[in-house]
């Protein structure tokens, strides 16, 4: 629910201005850009997923990975393979080098499948699927790859057993059985 995000986000905004709550305004500035990028704002989106993936985030190591995670597959959306690779290895660097844990290595994990699907990279976007530990991104990029290959059975096989947690990704449960 994007329009609800931007909604929520800039009421909450000025508060997180005011009383100088960097960690807040972070966290808001990734939920607009995502929720940019959701609604189709491409030009918009990536400005904000490239200042805030470039951004040294401190702390906030995870605003900076999920950013660059949705960086990648905007370039992706733009047609713009090599710069998505570039970005993907910028987010692989960082997780490794910081030891951010699995939620961060799903996160780049995801983002290489699909820079490897578009790359035709079938192998390569099965490899990736193998860091996903989450019970549903890894289904779903199971169901990716399996469509990539034109296995739409095993797509609809890996996507069966994917149990939605939230409107998200019930959309994009959605989407791929489509």
């Amino acid at each position: 629910r994007p329009v609800d995000a931007l909604r929520v986000a800039a009421a909450v905004r000025r508060a997180a201005t005011m009383t100088e709550m960097t960690i807040l305004r972070l966290e808001l500035g990734v939920a607009e850009a995502i929720a940019h990028r959701e609604m189709g704002d491409r030009s918009r989106a990536l400005g904000e997923l490239e200042a805030l993936a470039h951004t040294p985030a401190g702390t906030m190591l995870y605003c900076q990975v999920l950013a660059g995670a949705e960086l990648v597959a905007a370039y992706l959306d733009q047609g713009d393979p090599a710069a998505a690779r570039h970005q993907l290895g910028r987010m692989e660097t960082l997780v490794r080098a910081e030891a951010f844990g699995s939620e961060g290595v799903a996160w780049v994990a995801r983002a290489g499948v699909l820079v490897a699907l578009a790359d035709g990279a079938v192998g390569e976007a099965r490899r990736w699927t193998d860091l996903v530990d989450d019970p549903f991104w890894s289904r779903v990029c199971a169901a990716r790859v399996a469509l990539a290959v034109g296995a739409r059975a095993d797509a609809a096989a890996a996507l069966e057993g994917a149990v939605p947690r939230c409107v998200r990704h019930r959309v994009v449960r959605a989407v791929l059985l489509a």
